[in-house]
């Protein structure tokens, strides 16, 4: 995992790699999806599922490089998202969004359930760009 970062106000400015890249979203809710869309490169691929067993439905058809598990109603319900898209997401870089004030267990489950990195509310423009860069890495 690369960490927990606390993220700064959104940037207009970055670099974004050429190459279209395919995100998956995962809840989150209206304002979460809009805002990550806007943040994301216009070069990305953007699906989004309202539910993990969506999400599961679509990771089955094909694969993604970076999915973003939105914030969810708890923290269990937050666990419980990434427990059903796991199997469909050993090779994937996932990333949870989180509140401020998300418990460190509840990160370490989250880490167990392979996410690489955890985004604390607000999320700005050159995080995602860095997690993107990282997923392509792969």
């Amino acid at each position: 995992m690369h960490g927990v970062h606390e993220s700064s106000p959104s940037l207009t400015a970055g670099y974004y790699p050429a190459l279209a890249s395919y995100v998956l979203i995962i809840g989150g809710g209206r304002k979460l999806t809009q805002a990550l869309c806007n943040e994301l490169p216009s070069s990305a691929r953007i699906t989004l599922a309202d539910a993990p067993d969506q999400a599961a439905r679509i990771l089955r058809k094909r694969g993604f490089d970076l999915v973003i598990s939105g914030i969810g109603e708890s923290e269990q319900a937050m666990l419980d998202t990434l427990r059903a898209i796991r199997p469909f997401t050993p090779n994937n870089y996932v990333v949870q969004v989180a509140a401020k004030g998300i418990a460190t267990e509840t990160i370490g489950s989250m880490v167990h359930l392979g996410v690489r990195d955890v985004l604390v509310m607000p999320i700005g423009r050159y995080q995602l760009e860095s997690l993107l860069d990282h997923a392509l890495e792969l």
